[in-house]
């Protein structure tokens, strides 16, 4: 491939994913919000491994009306923390921005890190 036309993320996925994984430790350990949810949701499965077997392998038929609902409320927790998780990384990215524009002198803040 021709490295001009390689995206940030082609070249750096490795990384990339590195950062996601310790984005959520990070959250996991410093925002309660998102530990509360994700306990809640580690409990769901580890009392309810039918469920937890059916969401691994996306195959669904065999749950019983009980257990498919106890799947949503995982997947709508999922979704919490994934919002949780694009809200750190907006922000985490808003404050490399600053920091690459101040670099670059298109904006200056006496208080920024050069």
């Amino acid at each position: 491939m021709n490295s001009e036309l390689e995206t940030l993320y082609s070249r750096a996925s490795d990384t990339f994913e590195e950062m996601i994984s310790d984005m959520q430790l990070n959250l996991l350990e410093t925002n309660d919000e998102y530990n509360r949810i994700d306990a809640i949701n580690r409990e769901l499965r580890s009392k309810n491994p039918k469920i937890s077997l059916a969401f691994d392998r996306e195959d669904y038929k065999d749950l019983t009306a009980n257990e498919f609902k106890i799947l949503v409320e995982i997947m709508d927790n999922n979704l919490l923390l994934k919002k949780i998780e694009l809200e750190k990384m907006f922000m985490l990215g808003n404050k490399e921005a600053f920091y690459y524009f101040n670099r670059m002198g298109i904006i200056k803040n006496e208080d920024a890190t050069n």
